[in-house]
């Protein structure tokens, strides 16, 4: 169960957006609510991601490229060596830690805290960045999770009502910082540009700390396809959170970094219409039940120290 007498109220939050001072490092960590740790070995392309003194998640796109959020980023003193990236299913006793060499965030990012009336929630914000490593991991290619090219298999995985298994670094049930865990809920509701989409919720939920990991779909031969970028979530953790659709941002990545990570005959990045399919799967373009998309995203900023993510050009 989360300890919710853990958490900061909302009407800090409120506060300090409205005076534009977010605290740098927050001391509030939150698990994957209702999760467990991974098995030995599993979801083995999510890695844990420590700079100064916050920490996000990211997912393996190469084994020397991590995708993650634009919004972990937001100190623009932080250079690329003070990122530490570590493979393996604990923090204390990981495969492998490496460094980063470059990193970016996305310049398109909107931040709707400061700019509550441009932001365009149909553009999912575009919170991504990119961090290439100084080094490659010792990582099984069959590993790394796809990014999917086909429509039809798009439109059977990222759906209203369909499985995911969301996976990040963060605090236990008793409050230890250590193991990757998962937990596997639904899809929620996907924006008419199919550009963001809502997933978890009834206790069952990424929270701070998670911010710029990975939700995964099981393909039917048991591989896994990356369907989101964890970007923000709702004041009390176990409420859903909101995901960016990765298709659309490899172009970018590509672009930025001069790696290329799209997929084969995939070179605009355009080859699977992202938008929902049927009217009834269409969300009706609000972030939750009762929330504005700038109360969603109160929680990702603040909470980022020691779970959500943000980004820089390095």
């Amino acid at each position: 169960m989360l300890n919710t007498s853990m958490l900061t109220p909302l009407p800090l939050y409120l506060t300090l957006a409205a005076s534009g001072s977010f605290p740098a490092a927050p001391t509030q960590l939150d698990p994957i609510v209702g999760g467990d740790p991974v098995e030995p070995g599993d979801y083995a392309a999510t890695v844990h991601l420590r700079f100064n003194n916050g920490q996000c998640t990211g997912t393996l796109l190469t084994p020397r490229l991590v995708l993650t959020a634009a919004h972990c980023f937001q100190d623009s003193s932080l250079q690329a060596s003070q990122i530490s990236v570590s493979l393996g299913d604990s923090q204390s006793e990981a495969d492998q830690t490496l460094t980063g060499s470059r990193f970016a965030a996305n310049p398109a990012w909107c931040n709707p805290i400061t700019n509550p009336d441009t932001c365009d929630v149909e553009l999912g914000f575009e919170d991504y960045a990119w961090v290439e490593l100084d080094g490659a991991f010792d990582i099984d290619p069959a590993a790394l999770p796809r990014v999917l090219d086909d429509d039809t298999e798009h439109h059977q995985l990222v759906r209203v009502g369909a499985s995911v298994d969301l996976v990040g670094f963060g605090e236990d049930d008793q409050f230890q910082l250590d193991a990757k865990r998962v937990v596997t809920t639904t899809i929620t509701s996907i924006v008419d540009s199919g550009l963001r989409l809502s997933m978890g919720g009834d206790g069952l939920d990424s929270c701070r700390g998670d911010s710029g990991g990975p939700a995964f779909a099981r393909r039917a031969d048991g591989s896994l396809a990356l369907v989101g970028v964890l970007s923000a979530g709702s004041q009390m953790c176990g409420e859903g959170g909101v995901y960016g659709a990765p298709l659309p941002m490899l172009c970018w990545i590509r672009d930025d970094s001069g790696i290329d990570v799209t997929p084969d005959g995939c070179g605009d990045c355009d080859c699977v219409d992202i938008r929902p399919r049927t009217e009834e799967e269409a969300c009706r373009c609000t972030t939750g039940v009762g929330m504005t998309p700038t109360a969603w995203w109160l929680l990702a900023l603040i909470g980022v120290g020691r779970r959500r993510n943000r980004a820089v050009s390095a």
